[in-house]
């Protein structure tokens, strides 16, 4: 069954459609008036400021995912329903597909782990990875940054929380001239330009307020500590980047309506000055702010669909310019009831996304991590400890950087 693509809060009984492996051309927005002007990014590489021509500024219509459970999705401000099909696929094909148990005989290290074994033809070796994500994502990459095998000397990193855009060299939306180095937090001068999120799409970011959806922080991000960090040397190197979300407007630009299509541009402007893309490979995750946004129009299986469609639009974006793409699953937490992320909803929401993978993204490589991190320990509901989580996992990357 096909469905309409989401454009307003009616459509959205209509959103849940998945899409196939290649991106649109872009619309580029209507502000772009300013896209000959060109501008320094800060660290390796020059950024041209340039309209992007790969950035999909609109979703587009592809092919309904595998059918997960049946479901029945009401629309906003309608009394029409309508019910579709679907059911949940658990497995995968070895080639594509592997999981971290906590009765696993060897370690994540050892060659004849299914993961190793799974990552190392197509990841072994590239000297550029990129890992994309929230705080969790940030706990991985500090850990792989200590046992990083090559240079360590951090090339460029920003800590402000409103400094996500300065990190990656492009201007808020108003102002295509503005001092990167110079101007951290942007909120002040920049926010009447800023567009609210509408969750009834699945987009965040959400509010400070009780509510969660006001008090927005236009331009900044949740993430407490560094927002972005490069580490390396022209030959190699890792980076952490600041996506929180599967699909948000806290990190729009001149050129990108969103952070994941902003991040893509990052990505597509680094190889044209020295990268491609059989050299890089992308760590991505994100899902435990999702899980925050509130979405009262949607019942269970409507949000996890939605969930869904929202990372593959995102990994389609990244697609062009991550020679290996690695989706790492939700991890488990512990279930505290004051908070949104819940173990039942995060396997729930992992299998909606390993079924969508499996369907319509079969080249994305899927490391399923639950059941390790049910079992290990917690330093608060969705952070886990290094020595008994990270560590071990950021081995295995560490190893194939080799």
């Amino acid at each position: 069954m096909s469905f309409l693509i989401p454009q307003n809060e009616n459509d959205i009984h209509a959103s849940i459609h998945y899409t196939g492996t290649s991106a649109s051309p872009v619309e580029p927005p209507s502000n772009s008036s300013n896209s000959s002007s060109s501008m320094a990014v800060e660290g390796i590489l020059q950024v041209s400021s340039s309209v992007p021509d790969v950035l999909a500024t609109k979703r587009t219509k592809y092919e309904s995912p595998v059918p997960v459970k049946s479901m029945q999705v009401t629309a906003p401000n309608t009394t029409t329903t309508t019910t579709t099909t679907t059911t949940t696929t658990t497995s995968r094909p070895p080639r594509f597909f592997c999981e971290w148990k906590k009765n696993d005989t060897t370690r994540l290290i050892d060659n004849s782990h299914n993961c190793f074994h799974l990552l190392s033809p197509s990841a072994q070796s590239k000297p550029f990875w990129y890992f994309l994500g929230d705080s969790t994502m940030k706990h991985l990459f500090r850990s792989i940054h200590t046992s990083y095998p090559f240079n360590q000397t951090i090339v460029k990193q920003v800590k402000a929380k409103c400094g996500g855009l300065s990190y990656l060299g492009f201007p808020t939306k108003n102002n295509s001239t503005i001092n990167s180095s110079t101007n951290t937090n942007m909120t002040s001068y920049s926010a009447s330009y800023w567009t609210p999120p509408n969750h009834t799409l699945g987009q965040g970011p959400v509010g400070t307020d009780r509510t969660k959806t006001k008090s927005y922080k236009p331009y900044c991000v949740n993430a407490f500590g560094y927002v972005g960090t490069l580490v390396g040397d022209a030959y190699h190197s890792i980076e952490m980047l600041p996506v929180e979300f599967t699909f948000d407007v806290e990190l729009p630009t001149p050129w990108t309506n969103t952070t994941q299509e902003t991040v893509a541009l990052y990505l597509q402007q680094k190889q044209q000055y020295r990268q491609s893309p059989n050299q890089t490979a992308c760590v991505v995750n994100a899902g435990m702010h999702d899980m925050g946004i509130p979405m009262q129009h949607h019942n269970n299986n409507a949000a996890q669909l939605l969930y869904a469609y929202n990372v593959q639009q995102y990994l389609i974006l990244l697609q062009p310019y991550c020679g290996t793409l690695i989706w790492l699953g939700l991890s488990a937490t512990e279930d505290h009831p004051k908070e949104p992320q819940r173990n039942k909803k995060v396997q729930e929401w992992n299998q909606a996304v390993f079924g969508m993978l499996l369907k319509n993204m079969p080249h994305v490589h899927v490391m399923d991590v639950y059941d390790k991190s049910l079992h290990s320990p917690h330093l608060d509901n969705i952070h886990l400890t290094d020595p008994g989580y990270y560590h071990p996992l950021g081995e295995l990357f560490v190893k194939l950087m080799k």
